[in-house]
């Protein structure tokens, strides 16, 4: 499929959630800008684990990516978190706009630790979709996560995105759903490995591995493997004071570079 065939699918796609009965698939497929997930091939499971590894301080960041090497598809997208309300809060945002189509999703997210070993996650998501003359909608999802830990071992998560199963535009179409089970383990305190399989409500099984290196204590270098659709990431990540910055990439064997950059306050 050529580049100019992603972008008229998006779009007529799109066309199709908000204006024709039919079978139309919803356009919320493409992965959020989060350089550090981004550089380990759209890893679920673990999105941001640098940021975790601050030990709840609070932290803010702005990401842009730009897919295929297509500025009709850039998504820009925002995030902060910290310790809040005896637990983890995580605030998010995420848009795409090629002019005529504008897509829009938020989330709010309260994470807690039910015992030394389990924590569980609620995330509240609204996603808007516009398109120029046609229209827009808007629908609310629920997302859910779970993790397992066992201190100085590993970490099994268990991520659910649209456990409602909610769907979008006059035609009811139904929005992405996900079940992602993931796993990490941390051999050597600079080394942390990541295995991850999801499946989608309309894609077969893909399979993530990933690994996050820190090559000095500052600077961390980060990869990664995806199947179906096959593509390779790489990333780095520099902490300078209480900024972090990441450039992030992947390659895709028929679609060429995709790009992601980010920039993170720590206070």
């Amino acid at each position: 499929m050529t580049k100019c065939n992603i972008l008229s699918t998006l779009l007529f796609n799109s066309l199709l959630l908000v204006c024709v009965p039919g079978f139309a698939q919803a356009a919320f497929e493409a992965p959020e800008p989060q350089p550090v997930s981004f550089a380990l091939a759209n890893l679920n499971s673990f999105p941001d684990y640098l940021t975790e590894s601050t030990s709840g301080r609070w932290c803010l960041h702005v990401a842009a990516s730009r897919l295929y090497g297509m500025p009709e598809i850039q998504p820009f997208g925002f995030w902060a978190g910290g310790n809040a309300l005896g637990g983890g809060l995580r605030l998010r945002g995420y848009g795409l706009n090629s002019g005529t189509y504008q897509e829009t999703s938020q989330g709010l997210e309260y994470r807690r630790f039910v015992n030394s070993a389990i924590e569980v996650g609620l995330e509240a998501q609204t996603n808007q979709i516009a398109i120029e003359k046609y229209g827009s909608a808007w629908a609310g999802q629920v997302n859910g996560r779970l993790r397992w830990t066992v201190p100085n071992r590993f970490t099994v998560a268990f991520t659910w995105i649209n456990a409602t199963g909610s769907s979008i535009g006059t035609g009811n179409y139904p929005l992405p759903g996900r079940l992602v089970l993931g796993g990490r383990i941390d051999p050597q305190k600079n080394l942390a490995l990541f295995l991850e399989v999801e499946k989608t409500s309309r894609y077969d099984l893909s399979t993530r591995i990933g690994a996050g290196f820190m090559l000095l204590r500052d600077i961390t270098l980060l990869g990664g493997f995806q199947s179906d659709p096959n593509l390779a990431a790489l990333g780095v990540s520099a902490l300078i004071g209480k900024v972090r910055a990441i450039a992030s990439y992947q390659y895709h064997s028929e679609l060429g570079f995709s790009q992601c950059y980010g920039i993170g306050l720590i206070f």
